[in-house]
């Protein structure tokens, strides 16, 4: 089926956001986004509600579309998020996954393998996403699949990042072959050992591989934030 024109605007536009093609603090016109896509503003606008939903273009009333600055602040809570949502996430995922899902995660692995070989950083930025939405769509709970979505939306650049600057995803794919082991024999702490792991894991290796300063989990928004932690 050919996808329709919004979605394919969606995933050209986020590939540039997440790569920095299009720089955190851009701030850019429909009009510019229409010249640059040909596309009409329908499909613009479809494309960028999208995005927004998962944060990766803020969208205030008349004053163009905003590409985020990169915070840590939202790294760290978005992390935080995953670590209470995944303990759910991992069991639903064990008692549920099936095994046409679990043949489609051993594909994306190995396209991850194959992404690694090579160094595509977006690619395996990418598929780091669907990985982990696979995941949430075994749980069969919308509402899960949804906050994954999002949340890893607010991640992906730093994920991007730490890739591109490691040169390397071998350890996250390590990971994610350890979490298919598990789902694939159904063994429920190991599962959830697995995916608990990885999340901090995969945190630790984004902060010290941009060697970023963690926020304290106490700090808000606003006067406490400095300008790089604001969104």
């Amino acid at each position: 089926m050919r996808a329709r024109a919004s979605e394919t605007i969606a995933t050209d536009l986020r590939r540039m956001i997440v790569t920095g093609e299009l720089a955190p603090e851009a701030v850019l016109s429909e009009a510019e986004l229409c010249d640059l896509f040909n596309c009409s503003r329908t499909p613009l606008r479809e494309a960028l509600q999208q995005l927004s939903y998962n944060y990766l273009v803020d969208l205030p009333p008349r004053r163009g579309v905003h590409i985020p600055p990169l915070s840590i602040l939202d790294f760290q809570q978005a992390h935080e998020a995953m670590l209470v949502i995944y303990p759910a996430l991992a069991n639903l995922a064990n008692e549920r996954i099936s095994e046409q899902q679990l043949r489609e995660m051993r594909g994306l692995i190995e396209a991850q393998e194959q992404a690694n070989a090579v160094g595509q950083f977006y690619e395996l930025a990418d598929l780091d996403y669907r990985f982990h939405s696979l995941i949430a769509r075994a749980t069969e709970n919308q509402y899960l699949v949804d906050s994954v979505s999002r949340l890893h939306g607010v991640v992906a650049r730093w994920v991007y990042k730490s890739f591109e600057t490691s040169r390397s995803a071998r350890l996250s794919i390590a990971e994610h072959s350890e979490i298919l082991e598990a789902l694939e024999s159904r063994d429920a702490e190991r599962v959830r050992e697995g995916i608990g792991n990885h999340s901090m894991r995969s945190s630790e290796r984004v902060v010290n591989t941009l060697g970023l300063r963690r926020p304290l989990a106490s700090s808000a928004r606003g006067d406490n934030a400095t300008d790089g932690e604001k969104r």
